[in-house]
């Protein structure tokens, strides 16, 4: 749900026309205190994403010798390593953006420029245009596989 909270306020900030700009409504103040909460709700997700790694590999260890038996849990371990190096990918891309915006102690108009480029990489690459979405369909497929365990084989 993190993820799509960022969608949110990434969006927020850039008219999608033609060409992906910032908003000319927006002063530099106003959009930087949006990517500061893109960078905050980036850091709880990136930390949930952490967690959730080691708890799916825990998970599968757990149940390595049921695999066959449990295939909820099989489908999960692939989805997620499915699209683990996207989003390795895009969580190094949040830790580019929260060095170069923290390594100055001014903000200027060449420097905000710059903050703007690496915020706008994560939405411009085509293949993360489409990578992205289908992250967050699958990574509620891996809860709801968590919830109702369908491909399990009965004992009887």
């Amino acid at each position: 749900m993190l993820s799509i909270f960022r969608l949110i306020v990434g969006y927020e900030l850039f008219e999608v026309a033609e060409v992906f700009q910032l908003k000319s409504n927006l002063s530099q103040a106003e959009a930087m205190v949006s990517i500061d909460k893109y960078i905050d709700i980036g850091l709880y997700a990136n930390i949930i994403y952490s967690i959730s790694f080691f708890f799916l590999t825990a998970l599968a260890v757990l149940n390595k010798g049921k695999m066959k038996k449990k295939g909820w849990v099989f489908m999960s371990v692939i989805c997620f390593l499915l699209f683990l190096p996207s989003e390795v990918y895009l969580i190094l891309n949040d830790i580019d953006m929260y060095y170069y915006i923290n390594s100055f102690t001014e903000m200027t108009k060449d420097k905000f420029g710059g903050v703007v480029h690496i915020f706008k990489m994560r939405f411009l690459s085509d293949i993360f245009k489409i990578l992205v979405p289908m992250s967050i369909i699958t990574h509620i497929a891996i809860v709801l596989f968590l919830i109702f365990k369908p491909l399990n084989k009965n004992e009887s």
